[in-house]
């Protein structure tokens, strides 16, 4: 798992998301069964690296400097009901806009909301909502 993605699952499998869809978190694609919704898919759309006068520094235990990069990913609340995407969503926010810190080894500087959107996938019979976050890592 890359930096983005330990980042992004360390945020969204918290206890207020988990009570609403029992750590159904996946990368990219959710397995396509009946027991799969309520779910979160999460994408990382672009990588950015980030130069930086300490990446190229050899460290005291002889690694080399930090990574930094600047993401952007697109998180997909998917459910039969309108309302349970809804509040879905609405945790994954809260969880995730304005984040400052570290998650899971990965030090996040500020998560900001650039957009969300509303859909209806007709092959699968499912609500959608896609929120998209750009952020900046450094692990």
């Amino acid at each position: 798992m890359t930096g983005a993605g330990k980042a992004i699952y360390g945020l969204l499998n918290v206890a207020a998301i988990n009570e609403l869809i029992n750590t159904r978190i996946y990368p990219v694609v959710a397995p396509n069964n009946a027991s799969t919704f309520p779910c979160i898919v999460y994408e990382v759309e672009s990588t950015e690296p980030i130069n930086h006068k300490d990446r190229l520094d050899t460290q005291a235990d002889g690694s080399k400097g930090r990574t930094m990069e600047t993401v952007t990913i697109a998180i997909y609340c998917s459910g039969y009901e309108y309302r349970q995407v809804e509040e879905l969503e609405n945790e994954v926010r809260k969880a995730m806009d304005g984040f400052r810190g570290d998650v899971n080894g990965v030090c996040v500087d500020g998560i900001i909301l650039e957009n969300s959107s509303d859909s209806y996938n007709y092959d699968l019979e499912i609500f959608e909502k896609e929120s998209i976050y750009n952020f900046r890592i450094t692990y």
